[in-house]
């Protein structure tokens, strides 16, 4: 046999391996491309079946609870987040409507409005969203005065609240300068009380640490985007502080980088690993040395009689702590909440008169 035959016979050797092989891959992925067409029909045909489906806009209509509040109503709302989380993340539904239906709501507070805020933003990645505002007066006035709305109508990166002698909101973005953010914060609170910096300042430092922790413990791998809203809002005797930050939460990020001293401590639960970062058996990686001591520094805070109300939910629990009991109480939740919701009030005016009566007694 000549060389050219050889060499010929080699050559279509060659090419068959090669046609077989791209038939094979060709078969793969049609058969892929079927069984995801077939999905994404049995996920539309699953849609259609729900009772909150309109057919006609094309939309999931999400009706929130009547107690629009995570803090005091935290099973509903946790159940009803984590139902429109649920849809968002599924990539076979195509592009549908999420419809946020606010408008029955009787009572509302305003970590539930930044947690949907939150969500608003992360169904726009794959889908369209949609909304309406409450028909109870004194409510629609709440939502509407906190600025969301406006957000939520302009997309730009800043909230603007109506009364910004009473409210103050801040959000993460690409600066996420937060020394700036809790100094702007205790400015606030001295002008609005009348108040020295000197005698405020604990609240820079709690501000301060909850908001390192929220921004050091983000986490790419969450089922949201990491964003964190902080709202700030006065009245004639309190300020009233709620910290949302949708990463991977306190309870996740202690198993991630701390199992070894869950296990040595048997810490069997989400609530006990939360009260236990506060009493500091998870130190920071960083260790460095302009930082104070991380969250047991706000357990310092916490433990303030002029500071009250405060809330943690992570996890599948609630924390809270009793300034009066010197303990931490925790509840375990139906449902999981995935963030980290803080809420405090610090009782400004009560710890002002308490200063001038300290002074008034020296003189």
């Amino acid at each position: 046999m000549s060389n050219n035959k050889i060499r010929r016979k080699h050559r279509q050797k060659i090419t068959e391996r090669i046609n077989e092989k791209k038939l094979i891959r060709r078969t793969k992925s049609k058969a892929k491309k079927k069984i995801i067409k077939k999905i994404k029909l049995q996920a539309k045909i699953k849609i259609r079946k729900q009772e909150n489906y309109d057919k006609k806009n094309n939309e999931l209509i999400f009706s929130a609870p009547k107690n629009f509040s995570i803090i005091s109503n935290p099973n509903e709302n946790i159940k009803y987040f984590n139902d429109i989380i649920k849809t968002i993340k599924n990539k076979y539904y195509g592009k549908i409507t999420v419809n946020f239906d606010i408008k029955n709501i009787e009572d509302i507070s305003i970590d539930a409005v930044m947690y949907m805020l939150a969500l608003v933003t992360n169904t726009k990645i794959k889908h369209n969203s949609k909304g309406s505002i409450p028909e109870k007066k004194e409510i629609r006035k709440a939502f509407v005065e906190s600025g969301f709305l406006s957000y939520i109508n302009n997309f730009k990166n800043v909230i603007i609240p109506r009364n910004q002698n009473k409210i103050q909101i801040k959000m993460s973005d690409e600066s996420n300068d937060i020394r700036n953010i809790c100094k702007s914060i205790v400015k606030f609170v001295m002008k609005k009380f009348e108040i020295e910096k000197r005698k405020i300042n604990f609240l820079y430092g709690m501000l301060y640490e909850i908001m390192l922790n929220t921004t050091e413990h983000a986490y790419n791998e969450t089922d949201l985007l990491n964003y964190w809203y902080l709202y700030v809002e006065a009245d004639e005797e309190k300020v009233k502080i709620s910290l949302l930050d949708t990463g991977e939460g306190i309870p996740k990020t202690a198993n991630r980088k701390h199992l070894e001293n869950i296990k040595l401590f048997g810490l069997n639960n989400d609530g006990s690993i939360i009260i236990s970062a506060f009493k500091g058996k998870f130190r920071s990686e960083t260790k460095k040395n302009w930082r104070n001591k991380g969250m047991p520094s706000v357990f310092k805070c916490i433990s303030h009689e002029n500071i009250s109300n405060f809330k943690v939910i992570s996890g599948n629990y609630l924390v809270s702590y009793s300034v009066e009991k010197h303990k931490f109480n925790s509840l375990k939740l139906d449902y999981e909440f995935i963030g980290t919701l803080y809420y405090w009030e610090v009782d400004v005016l009560k710890y002002k008169e308490m200063i001038e009566n300290d002074k008034n007694k020296c003189m």
